[in-house]
């Protein structure tokens, strides 16, 4: 199962208190996707927006879930 289109992590000013910059929430939804069968994110959060690509190869790693992440 792949979630094709995911942010795990996103800021941007247009979206207040609606930001996703926990890593134990991201940790929480992953691991919740994982259980499910979900072996796939693409994380479309671009540059600037707070993608966290360290977060998202801990995550992956963490989880045993392939992390797509936009360029």
């Amino acid at each position: 199962m792949t979630d094709a289109h995911g942010h795990l992590f996103l800021r941007s000013p247009l979206l207040p208190s609606a930001e996703l910059d926990d890593p134990a929430d991201a940790d929480g939804r992953i691991g919740e996707f994982a259980a499910l069968g979900g072996r796939t994110v693409v994380q479309w959060t671009p540059y600037g927006m707070g993608r966290s690509p360290a977060d998202l190869a801990a995550l992956s790693r963490a989880h045993g879930v392939h992390v797509v992440a936009a360029a």
